[in-house]
């Protein structure tokens, strides 16, 4: 009879064990998506990736911020937060999860941009270190715009095309030819494509 009591002892223990174990798992799962109210700064390197309203934030709508650190994939609501550094949009839709619908989108795809990337124009400008060497409008970037809502970036060599409605030659690089070409978007008086090397 004892050995039996023994037993279930040592039962009860391992499942309160197990039951406590899973419930610091869960808290720490949790913790790694925060919320906030709106009115707080936002924390370097964190995006948001959520807009509601809550009574805990106040009477005022949209009040409450769900963050995410900023990486490839994230989808962010552009409402709340300007695209970070290191990043563009690679798509640009309205999200229920965003807050209000907007013209040119509630909610920005994140990617870290590397040569042939294809931007979303309307979300961030050309990064540093980058040019346009192409520009379109696509579906995926929202409504149509002038030049064009979408542009290929790369980083420039000697010699490079680039798209002078979109970009401007870095700094100590020179222009050595400009055109109208068919890959930059409308003419321009000029030419929309410029040729540039160190």
């Amino acid at each position: 009879m004892r050995a039996i009591r023994r037993f279930l002892g040592l039962t009860c223990a391992v499942l309160l064990a197990q039951v406590f174990l899973t419930w610091g798992l869960g808290l720490a799962s949790a913790s790694a998506s925060t919320m906030q109210c709106s009115s707080s700064p936002i924390p370097s390197g964190y995006v948001v990736t959520g807009i509601s309203t809550t009574i805990s934030c106040g009477t005022a709508p949209n009040n409450t911020y769900y963050l995410s650190p900023a990486a490839s994939g994230v989808a962010m609501c552009s409402a709340a937060t300007p695209v970070p550094s290191g990043y563009v949009a690679k798509g640009v839709v309205n999200t229920t999860g965003c807050g209000p619908s907007y013209g040119n989108g509630n909610t920005y795809y994140l990617t870290v941009p590397q040569n042939g990337t294809a931007m979303c124009s309307v979300a961030s400008p050309v990064p540093s270190g980058y040019v346009a060497t192409g520009i379109t409008n696509t579906t995926g970037c929202g409504p149509s715009v002038s030049p064009g809502n979408t542009y290929i970036i790369r980083q420039p060599v000697s010699g490079t095309a680039m798209c002078n409605q979109a970009s401007s030659p870095p700094p100590g690089w020179v222009i050595t030819g400009s055109a109208n070409t068919t890959g930059c978007g409308p003419s321009a008086s000029g030419g929309n494509t410029s040729w540039i090397k160190p």
